[in-house]
């Protein structure tokens, strides 16, 4: 359709309307009225049929399990602090949860006497902390493969103690996550099952 062109009786330059719906828009903040505004109908659109492979991120609530302090100094050494913690991830995402595990306490938790089994072993005590030779997680069914590069060794194969610390806290962890019923060592590869404690 052409734009309507108006003309002061005095010659003046053209309007078109075209320039005065523009301005409009621009000063209206560039929002064009309600349909039942203008008289025009809105359309439906149909909604977009392509999906995603990837799980879109939620807000999950997790319990993360520690030390307490307390406990591994008069009792036994398996994880029994239990912290909750609110993350960004995905429903199946394991290895965002064993990251926020790995991460350790709060500084406030830490306060209260929980400790991380991830940060020192007795082991080697100029090992990385445990997270820097974490890779990732392969989920399987009711099975969780978590993949280390050999520097965890010196957390996963550690002393009778610190190993049970290292492995309650990552197993219940999961547990409390998810459907897990298994959760298996890989180190370079190789399932790591024959332990020196």
């Amino acid at each position: 359709m052409a734009a309507r062109v108006f003309r002061r009786n005095n010659g003046a330059r053209s309007v078109s309307w075209v320039g005065v719906v523009s301005w409009w828009i621009l000063a209206c903040g560039g929002q064009l009225p309600p349909p039942e505004a203008t008289g025009t109908a809105a359309v439906d659109r149909p909604a977009s049929t392509e999906s995603s492979t990837e799980p879109a991120p939620t807000r999950t609530e997790v319990a993360l399990y520690y030390l307490d302090e307390e406990v591994v100094r008069t009792s036994h050494c398996e994880a029994t602090a239990r912290v909750v913690r609110v993350l960004e991830v995905a429903a199946a995402d394991a290895e965002a949860v064993l990251r926020s595990l790995f991460a350790g306490p709060s500084e406030a938790e830490r306060e209260r006497g929980i400790v991380s089994p991830f940060e020192r072993t007795p082991n080697d005590p100029n090992a990385e902390p445990l997270a820097a030779s974490f890779l990732g997680a392969e989920v399987e069914g009711e099975t969780i493969r978590l993949l280390f590069r050999s520097e965890a060794e010196a957390y996963l194969n550690a002393a009778a103690c610190a190993q049970m610390a290292v492995k309650t806290s990552i197993e219940r962890t999961l547990q409390a996550w998810g459907n897990v019923r298994e959760v298996v060592y890989v180190v370079d590869g190789r399932v790591l099952d024959e332990w020196d404690a």
